[in-house]
């Protein structure tokens, strides 16, 4: 096996899959401030070298004068299907405060999705494919005021102390859920359903499996990041003052 070969192996084992997205650019009132956000208008999956399930802006082009990806505030989907939810937004997008991805196609949340999101104050993910919310979903999110999951018809499992930390919560909507495969009547009441879950929304529980497996993976996380910062030369002449 020559070099050439061993090199297109190596590329094609390192290459992950990435998130593709093309936005317009525009300042819009979008979770309760005027904030530059991307209006999706094409998503897609690629192959790249970016980190798994990485988002990536392709058309950075576009961005209004004087500003770069990380002024990006907001992501706004509507009708367009998404291969996935973007896990690793904060690397890209660390001053995300809204999300709303509606008639995404997702099916899959997580709270390690929201790693390092520490500024978000909306989440909307209006008719999706969503069947269960796994507890404590937004630990990473405690600023969080508004939460909507409206018109998910799968949604019949909602983890414990979904809600337990969120001490500003202005909004939560929740209408609409869980009445795919119910009968008529049933679809009527759909908040009756909801009132079933209400009191496991503040509960403090055990952390299930998924809970766990996120415990571990934000160790991780955190354990590369404090790495990487400290890895970065300091400024170390002595005498200096910060003003």
């Amino acid at each position: 096996m020559n070099k050439s070969t061993i090199l297109i192996l190596l590329l094609a084992i390192s290459a992950t899959t990435a998130v593709d997205v093309n936005c317009n650019f525009m300042k819009a009132v979008f979770g309760g401030s005027n904030i530059l956000t991307c209006f999706a208008n094409q998503v897609r999956e690629s192959i790249g070298c970016a980190e798994p399930d990485e988002i990536n802006i392709v058309n950075e082009c576009d961005l209004p004068a004087n500003t770069t990806v990380d002024d990006v505030e907001g992501i706004f989907s509507k009708g367009i299907e998404w291969p996935r939810f973007p896990i690793n937004l904060w690397k890209k997008l660390p001053k995300l405060k809204a999300i709303e991805m509606d008639g995404a196609g997702l099916d899959t949340l997580r709270s390690t999705y929201f790693f390092n999101l520490t500024n978000l104050v909306h989440l909307s993910f209006p008719r999706n494919k969503f069947t269960k919310l796994q507890g404590r979903l937004f630990r990473h999110c405690p600023g969080l005021k508004w939460v909507r999951f409206n018109d998910n018809p799968d949604l019949i499992n909602i983890g414990f102390n979904l809600f337990g930390n969120l001490p500003y919560l202005k909004e939560i909507n929740f209408g609409g859920i869980g009445c795919g495969e119910a009968d008529d009547d049933m679809k009527s009441t759909d908040s009756t359903l909801f009132s079933r879950f209400a009191s496991r929304l503040m509960r403090t529980c055990p952390p299930d499996e998924e809970d766990l497996a996120d415990d571990m993976e934000n160790m991780e996380c955190t354990f590369n990041t404090d790495a990487e910062s400290e890895s970065k030369p300091k400024d170390s002449k002595e005498g200096s003052n910060e003003t």
